[in-house]
């Protein structure tokens, strides 16, 4: 009997050691506040990440919703100059995510807030007319 104990206790040392070993997946409010922090540290392209992390185990989580619209217009800023074409592709992702966050939470200030910077900053790379029914759009 104590001999079957001892190896009881060998497996579950060895299984807890592997396991402590093996990174597990940061939960939602881990990602969010490492996302919080990178933000605030201006480390945009990294907090974008973590929202994005936050939002593949939570689709509808609010906070990962809108602030990672806010940093898809913030990491694509900086190529407005010189590769328009990826701080527009940047631009229409958080439009997107904007939308999605305005159809699940249309009370929220914020919410319409990013979509409203993101419709903004799309319309930089739009012909007039287009960027005459996107600022109806944002004045909405």
């Amino acid at each position: 009997m104590q001999a079957l104990f001892m190896v009881v206790m060998f497996v579950l040392a060895q299984g807890i050691a592997a396991g402590a070993a093996v990174p597990r997946p940061a939960g939602v409010e881990e990602e969010l506040a490492l996302a919080n922090a990178a933000y605030e540290r201006y480390e945009n392209k990294i907090a974008l990440e973590h929202y994005l992390n936050v939002l593949k185990e939570d689709p509808k989580n609010y906070e990962a919703l809108w602030k990672g619209a806010r940093s898809y217009a913030d990491v694509g800023k900086p190529f407005e100059k010189d590769d328009q074409d990826k701080a527009l592709s940047y631009y229409q992702a958080g439009d997107s995510l904007a939308r999605q966050a305005v159809s699940l939470y249309p009370d929220s200030a914020n919410t319409h807030f990013v979509l409203a910077l993101c419709v903004g900053r799309v319309a930089l790379f739009e012909g007039g007319k287009t960027k005459i029914r996107l600022s109806k759009e944002v004045k909405k």
